[in-house]
């Protein structure tokens, strides 16, 4: 499965590969600065909020994705399920326009657990940069 990345207009395109990653499966937490950019092969910059998520999930277990803090006792609560052998798409953009403190939060920050430490994939974000807002 290749890497997904869809049009956009303006922001900035991130992609973090899981093949190269933290080989654990602990809550993995990532930021905009966490993502290369896919227009200039550097980071994103710092406290991009994340608009559009893709979990590209390659592998054949359940992986899960929160914006909120995790809970390492009980991964399913409060979190997205990303299927195996799938993509989970995540549109943000009606939150990312609330400009609620706590929405904001959340919405500059990502955690990630993998199924195994072998599992495979990428996240790919479309990221809102400055004053840029869906």
């Amino acid at each position: 499965m290749g890497k997904q990345v869809w049009p956009i207009a303006g922001g900035a395109v991130g992609v973090y590969d899981l093949d190269t990653a933290a080989a654990d499966t602990n809550w993995v937490e990532l930021t905009s600065a966490s993502f290369t950019n896919q227009a200039t092969g550097g980071a994103v910059p710092a406290l991009g909020r994340f608009v559009q998520v893709q979990y590209v999930n390659e592998s054949q277990n359940i992986a899960y994705v929160t914006f909120y803090e995790p809970d390492p006792a009980d991964p399913a609560t409060g979190t997205i399920r990303c299927l195996p052998d799938s993509i989970t798409h995540i549109d943000l953009r009606g939150v990312a326009k609330t400009g609620n403190a706590d929405n904001t939060r959340y919405l500059t920050k990502l955690s990630y657990k993998k199924g195994t430490t072998a599992d495979d994939g990428q996240i790919v974000c479309h990221f809102a940069t400055g004053d840029y807002a869906s």
